[in-house]
């Protein structure tokens, strides 16, 4: 990184989901901070897929298969969501990026694929794949990403325990594999709308950090940064994590609100919250720390 903006590149591989008005964002506000957006078309995503090679997939769906300890989906749809994979990885390396998002539904859906397989598999080897096309959710990844290393997930505020001063993280599936709780409990199954193969489990215990970057207000970028500890969560589906938060839940959801941060927020294990305010500092982004 540079001393005023962070140099990179993030495909988006078509547009915002219907009805998802707070992942939309603005090229210029982004490039104002350094990445370059390039604007990716399903339709060549869906072209890699048919390419793929079939055979190479049935290798991969059989060394997948082993990893796990229970599947409920068919061979052949955990086939089509490694086939959406190889395309998908393709299109990171044709366009050099450091990050890629997907609209994920509905055309994708229509074809019975999820693309969460792909982003989580790509995020577990270094390019963070972003949820639902939330540009400034993946920046935040993308950052974390580079602080630690290690692989994030960008996930859904889903709920709220007030008594024990914890908030639940929640997405689909498509977590990184690495971030498995137990990786050997974990489940290969249906999209729980039967959109495709993907695979569940909850995320593993341990000290993290939470941040979203938020769309630019009046001028200003703003960065929500919380602490707390990871524990298990009681999810059946998809990836979920209960964080018991380090601040007052009650204060957060105030900032959380007031400030005008969106519904998904960026999870990364370890503690790099001096890391980001050092980093809003330098880049004049308001953070907000509670």
């Amino acid at each position: 990184m540079s001393q005023r903006n962070l140099r990179s590149k993030i495909g988006i591989v078509g547009y915002a989901c219907p009805g998802m008005i707070d992942v939309t964002f603005s090229v210029e506000d982004i490039r104002s901070l350094g990445p370059e957006i390039v604007h990716l078309d399903l339709q060549q995503l869906l072209a890699g897929y048919e390419r793929a090679d079939d055979s190479k997939a049935e290798v991969e769906t059989r060394i997948l298969v082993e990893k796990v300890g229970k599947v409920t989906a068919t061979r052949d749809e955990i086939k089509r969501s490694i086939k959406l994979y190889f395309a998908l990885k393709d299109m990171v390396a044709q366009n050099s990026l450091d990050a890629i998002g997907v609209r994920c539904w509905p055309e994708l859906w229509e074809r019975k694929l999820s693309i969460c397989y792909a982003l989580a598999r790509l995020s577990d080897e270094g390019v963070p794949g972003i949820d639902e096309n939330d540009v400034t959710g993946g920046l935040a990844q993308l950052i974390m990403h580079w602080l630690t290393g290690t692989p994030t997930f960008l996930g859904d505020l889903s709920a709220i325990y007030p008594e024990r001063n914890a908030l639940q993280l929640w997405h689909c599936g498509a977590a990184p594999l690495r971030l498995a709780y137990d990786l050997r409990k974990a489940k290969i199954a249906l999209h729980r709308l039967g959109k495709g193969a993907l695979v569940e489990f909850p995320l593993k215990a341990g000290r993290v950090t939470l941040a979203k970057l938020g769309r630019q207000i009046k001028g200003e970028f703003r960065m929500l940064i919380l602490t707390g500890t990871a524990i298990e969560s009681t999810s059946e589906t998809g990836n979920g994590v209960e964080v018991r938060l380090d601040a007052p839940i009650g204060k957060v959801l105030d900032l959380w609100i007031s400030q005008g941060f969106e519904h998904h927020i960026a999870l990364v294990y370890g503690e790099i919250k001096e890391e980001l305010l050092e980093l809003c500092h330098i880049l004049d982004i308001k953070a907000v720390a509670p």
